[in-house]
């Protein structure tokens, strides 16, 4: 009987706990909802860079507490939030749009896993980078970017997270990103790895697409049926029967990019993608394998599920 009384009363206790921390959370999410409103639509430069800070710093804290690891910041409009399939990590990214052109990245991870509780803080070094395509970086040298969505793949007994990230690179281009980010036995945070072999003839550590700020192209993760030929068991006169077949793969697909004209072929604010041609990337093996001019028309409906915003204040959403 009083065993049977002391839970009850743990369980009141928690119960409790939990539900003023959810008041708490939520009231420091709304003071920064106003914050996000004013980095993105404030009239003046200063203004939305002093708001940031503000934001940062108030996020920092609470991400700080590990409490927050059981809040899911529903209202926070202005920040993309991604979670993979394990559940093991949390992704915030945001940005601040100036006036100038400049858009200045933003971010943290959170990861829980047996050992602990960690924050990584993401420092945008982008503009100091050259050869980002060849780059293995850290959340110390992190190219800033917005994430939104997250795809979850293991290989030699370690998970990489691939990430898509779109970057309103210059009043004249945009770039869209797929990285990869995994984690080290010492729980130091990555970004990039050798799993894109033959993408543009060599190996990359992550893909890099650069076109025209008046285009809108495609990189989303996707299931689809792509056709196979099979051959049938039965012969006839000395010869096999063939069968083409569909098979459904989860994949990254993606527009091809070109040039309007040869003659334009590297200045990429000329480059839009090329009419229907879709390509992808399906992880084989343990790498990403690209495979070109996939037929998108056979949609596979049971996609797989990645939590994330229903909803985003941000500037760009891949909804394509």
């Amino acid at each position: 009987m009083r065993k049977g009384i002391a839970l009850f009363i743990i369980l009141l206790t928690s119960i409790w706990a939990y539900t003023q921390d959810s008041a708490f959370f939520a009231e420091k999410e709304i003071q920064l909802n106003t914050l996000g409103k004013m980095i993105l639509s404030s009239e003046a430069d200063s203004i939305r860079v002093a708001a940031n800070v503000e934001f940062y710093y108030a996020l920092n804290e609470l991400l700080n507490n590990e409490a927050s690891w059981d809040y899911s910041f529903p209202e926070l409009k202005s920040t993309s939030i991604l979670i993979p399939e394990d559940s093991t990590i949390r992704i915030f990214t945001w940005n601040i749009p100036l006036r100038t052109n400049e858009i200045l990245y933003y971010g943290f991870i959170q990861r829980k896993t047996e050992k602990g509780y960690k924050l990584y803080s993401l420092q945008d070094h982008s503009r100091d980078m050259y050869d980002i395509k060849h780059m293995e970086l850290n959340d110390q040298n992190w190219y800033g970017c917005l994430y939104y969505d997250i795809v979850q793949r293991t290989a030699n007994n370690r998970n990489y997270y691939t990430l898509l990230g779109w970057d309103g690179y210059t009043n004249r281009t945009t770039r869209k990103i797929i990285d990869v980010l995994w984690f080290d036995r010492a729980d130091n945070c990555h970004f990039g790895a050798p799993l894109f072999p033959g993408f543009e003839q060599e190996m990359v550590q992550r893909v890099v697409f650069e076109y025209s700020k008046m285009a809108s192209m495609t990189v989303r993760n996707d299931t689809q049926y792509i056709s196979k030929i099979k051959r049938k068991q039965k012969i006839i006169r000395g010869e096999g029967l063939y069968d083409t077949i569909l098979e459904a793969h989860d994949m990254i697909i993606f527009n091809r990019l070109m040039p309007l004209n040869e003659e334009l072929r590297g200045q990429y604010e000329y480059y839009v993608p090329l009419g229907e041609i879709i390509d992808a990337l399906i992880f084989e093996n343990g790498q990403w394998i690209i495979h070109k001019e996939i037929d998108a028309r056979y949609k596979y409906f049971d996609t797989i599920q990645v939590q994330k915003p229903t909803e985003l204040n941000l500037q760009e959403k891949d909804t394509e």
